[in-house]
């Protein structure tokens, strides 16, 4: 069965590289630049992993996703595998994020072996659950 994976990121090179990291024959893909459209997909859709960045082009944080998505859509489903793309001087959010439920922090500037490596992992551990 093909993982669905969401990728939330309002900077379009960003979002090629985690998809170049992501793409599989056995791997579906969409992609947002805000929280806001994601978040509405959401309501349609269950992600097996959602990929997402702290900023974002709307009102809506990366954190701000999570809180949402768990306190609605978590409410009659689990949350999804997360992984959470920050920046050096965001790493004050690690903490936050691991206690909203995030799998992963991945930073960024990308180094794109390491979060192809990163992210191959974790799909491989979903897929052996």
């Amino acid at each position: 069965m093909k993982k669905k994976i969401l990728i939330i990121n309002n900077n379009q090179d960003h979002r090629k590289i985690l998809r170049s990291c992501l793409e599989s024959p056995n791997i579906s893909i969409d992609e947002f630049c805000d929280g806001e459209d994601a978040y509405e997909y959401c309501f349609t859709r269950t992600p097996d992993m959602i990929v997402l960045n702290q900023q974002s082009s709307d009102e809506l944080s990366g954190l701000a996703f999570i809180r949402l998505y768990r306190d609605t859509v978590g409410q009659h489903r689990s949350l999804p595998t997360v992984v959470f793309c920050i920046t050096e001087n965001q790493e004050n959010l690690i903490e936050e994020a691991k206690n909203l439920g995030i799998r992963e922090c991945i930073k960024i500037p990308y180094v794109t072996a390491t979060v192809k490596r990163k992210l191959q992992k974790i799909i491989a551990e979903m897929s052996s659950l």
